[in-house]
């Protein structure tokens, strides 16, 4: 759609990847759930260090007692030790996602392109 200006169409993202602290990420919570669940086709969410079920605002004292996982987030907790989390596409349980991926080997996988997008 922008090639006229030198800037090449690209399809629409798989993986969108948040390397935010706990604040952060309550902040642009919603946001991120209504483009995952909208996603046609199947976004998964990578987070860094904190996960989308955990993630608190620690600026907000009563953060303590509310539910940090409302939006009912699916996380895959296969790399925790290295802080990496990963939401499945809308709709796919961790099993089911893992299932799908030839020989069992970690489902996240991007190529080059993918990566540089």
């Amino acid at each position: 759609a922008d090639e006229a200006v030198g800037i090449p169409s690209l399809l629409p993202p798989t993986v969108a990847l948040a390397f935010l602290t706990g604040p952060g990420l309550v902040k642009l919570g919603p946001w991120l759930h209504d483009e995952w669940r909208s996603s046609k086709r199947g976004l998964r969410l990578v987070t860094c260090v904190e996960s989308l079920d955990t993630a608190m605002d620690f600026d907000d004292p009563a953060a303590m007692f509310t539910d940090a996982n409302a939006l009912g987030w699916t996380v895959c907790r296969d790399h925790a030790k290295w802080g990496v989390f990963v939401v499945p596409p809308f709709g796919q349980g961790v099993d089911e996602w893992r299932s799908e991926v030839p020989g069992g080997s970690f489902p996240l996988r991007l190529l080059r392109r993918e990566a540089e997008a």
